[in-house]
């Protein structure tokens, strides 16, 4: 297993981009419905203002890029993931949408990226459980908080919990169920 630059590990840093992409709405609840809400919300509070700079911190696969980007070709988007496979991905996806041009995208490590400057909103989907342990989550969501723009919304959606609860292992046994009825094997 890869390290990122904290030295903690990241299964992510050699994913198939390919393959999370085709597979990743099979795997996880309601993942359409997170986007859509996510888009709905932000349209709400950020329609008004004259090309708002998002940024997405795992930007790996570009499904917020290509949610928003399609729906509101004024807004601007800065990604950030540290796995250039995942990145490699979002780039061909967003290229593929007609997107480039609205987003920049950086193999980096937010907690350590010096680029940038604040933006109107931010999104940390589905990234939070790849990071190992509760002060680098801690850290990732304190350099998302330090770039946004003063009372500018933070989208999230983690899968967590205690390991060592039974409303963890109530949702563990619920998402194995969702994945085998959506095609996706025992194995995984």
């Amino acid at each position: 297993m890869n390290k990122d630059t904290k030295g903690t590990a990241n299964p992510w840093k050699q994913a198939d981009g390919d393959q999370y992409t085709s597979d990743i709405s099979r795997k996880i609840p309601g993942y359409q419905l997170q986007y859509e809400l996510m888009d709905t919300l932000l349209t709400a509070q950020l329609d008004q203002r004259e090309q708002p700079g998002l940024l997405v911190a795992g930007a790996g696969g570009g499904q917020e890029i290509l949610t928003l980007g399609r729906s509101h070709p004024d807004w601007r988007f800065c990604g950030l993931d540290p796995s250039a496979s995942m990145l490699e991905t979002a780039r061909q996806r967003i290229a593929a949408a007609g997107l480039a041009d609205q987003a920049e995208l950086h193999q980096a490590d937010l907690r350590s990226w010096s680029g940038g400057g604040e933006y109107d909103a931010a999104t940390c989907m589905l990234v939070l459980h790849f990071v190992q342990g509760r002060e680098n989550k801690l850290a990732l969501l304190q350099a998302v908080a330090a770039r946004r723009k003063t009372n500018a919304p933070l989208f999230i959606s983690a899968i967590n919990g205690d390991p060592a609860s039974q409303a963890w292992r109530v949702q563990m046994a619920g998402w194995r169920l969702h994945m085998l009825r959506n095609g996706v094997g025992q194995e995984q």
